[in-house]
């Protein structure tokens, strides 16, 4: 896992209905956890945990290489939190079983918890990385699954279906990624998952950066959400956040108006009472009409569908180099004509992303052109026509020559795709052209500004 960048930010954090914290609880231990990788899961409670009372629970699983950790809980003090292992490699199932197995591994270390007459308002399963591809399993697939999830700096799984209605879906997800990101496409691929099958998505987008995560205030504001007793205060409190936020966009502006459309999405938004969320709606409508504003916002719907249309090579698996060259044209276009500076950021991002994704797949389309790897394709065909016709005492050699070319063939695939873009950011700052460094080089990388991709 790349160097993890985690900035704790300031934000608006809601009331919670704690009470005073015992003076004997522990802070941070080691439980058992037999089946699993490194043995052990890391249990921490926050400092002002009332363990008499029910409190919010997080599973949080770690990143490639790294070890059981608290993750995104450390920047919350009301949190009870457990550091995850996975499950053993020779357990391991592949598909729906995989997030069946990681949610078992959860409600393992909870029973273990529940006997010492700990209770819980919510549970949730977050990672980053490798940990957001196990929380996305778990939270497609778990039967009686957790109430929320996270997932940072990952999405969803190509062509994974929807979950079935007949199963409890977390009720509240929160994606981020890094605009640089490899796993990109695939956090918006999540947002859009996770919409379709009716949870309450909250998304985050961190400009300018790539692998990574960090406390914004949009994250520390979905904790706090998660966390927060439903009473006559929590709701007060979201009205006033939305009164507030829209009190600051009086003017008619392109800034304003993506302020609102960010508001929307915001995790306290549907919270408050609907008579200020209409409120919220009716001031962004108004924008919408202002004839000064239309380019703008019909160029940030341009943007969101180039974005869109990323996501779903990576969906569909169908690496035409000729139509991410073509998308590459279009962000390009976008990042040199905008007037907005925000925009012409995203879209450059954009544009620099479709260029690595292009010379990954024009090296792959080369690799499969070649004649050694049209001699290991046809070897595979003529093995598999003998084992077709051999005798039963011969078939097991011949099954295992086949399975050893099937493996060199999917290991020459994955390190000229995915494996391409998982060991390398996206981004080698002596690649960006000149066309584009002035794009990125003017970009705002305002906190208030939406981020565009689908979740927005």
């Amino acid at each position: 896992m790349r160097t993890l960048t985690f900035w704790i930010l300031t934000a608006f954090a809601l009331p919670m209905a704690q009470g005073a914290p015992r003076t004997e609880q522990p802070r941070a231990e080691r439980l058992a956890l037999p089946n699993s990788e490194q043995g052990y899961a890391v249990v921490s409670v926050g400092e002002d945990v009332d363990l008499d009372s029910p409190s919010p629970l997080l599973f949080w699983f770690h990143g490639t290489g790294g070890n059981p950790n608290i993750g995104i809980a450390g920047a919350r003090s009301n949190w009870i939190a457990v550091g995850m292992s996975y499950p053993r490699k020779e357990d391991r199932n592949s598909g729906a079983d995989y997030g069946q197995q990681l949610w078992d591994l959860c409600t393992q270390v909870q029973a273990q918890l529940d006997k010492r007459g700990w209770k819980f308002s919510t549970r949730v399963v977050g990672g980053m990385s490798r940990g957001g591809w196990a929380s996305f399993h778990v939270g497609a697939t778990a039967k009686d699954g957790p109430d929320g999830i996270v997932i940072f700096a990952a999405g969803k799984d190509p062509g994974y279906p929807l979950p079935p209605v007949k199963r409890k879906q977390p009720s509240s997800v929160l994606i981020g990624a890094g605009e640089t990101d490899p796993n990109y496409p695939h956090a918006q691929l999540a947002c859009s998952f996770f919409n379709k099958a009716g949870a309450q998505v909250t998304y985050e987008e961190w400009l300018g950066h790539g692998h990574t995560y960090g406390a914004s205030p949009r994250v520390l504001a979905w904790l706090d959400v998660q966390a927060a007793k439903r009473d006559e205060t929590f709701s007060k409190a979201c009205d006033q956040f939305l009164l507030d936020e829209l009190a600051a966009c009086k003017t008619d502006s392109f800034a304003n108006y993506l302020r609102l459309r960010h508001l929307i999405r915001d995790p306290r938004f549907p919270h408050a009472q609907e008579k200020h969320r209409e409120l919220v709606r009716s001031r962004g409508m108004s924008f919408s009409k202002n004839a000064e504003l239309s380019q703008s916002i019909e160029e940030l719907g341009f943007l969101q569908k180039l974005v869109a249309r990323e996501a779903e090579f990576f969906d569909d698996r169908q690496f035409d180099v000729s139509l991410i060259a073509d998308l590459q044209t279009r962000f390009t276009k976008l990042a040199k004509q905008s007037k907005d500076p925000g925009i012409r950021a995203r879209a450059a991002y954009g544009a620099l992303r479709a260029q690595k994704m292009h010379r990954i797949y024009s090296e792959q389309e080369k690799v499969y052109k070649s004649d050694a790897f049209q001699q290991k394709m046809h070897q595979l065909a003529t093995l598999q026509e003998q084992y077709q016709q051999a005798d039963p005492n011969t078939k097991p050699t011949l099954l295992a020559e086949i399975q050893k070319h099937r493996k060199e063939i999917a290991d020459i695939k994955f390190k000229t795709s995915m494996g391409a873009f998982r060991n390398a950011e996206w981004i080698n700052p002596d690649e960006v052209p000149n066309e584009l460094k002035a794009a990125i080089e003017d970009d705002p990388k305002d906190s208030l500004r939406p981020y565009l991709g689908i979740g927005f």
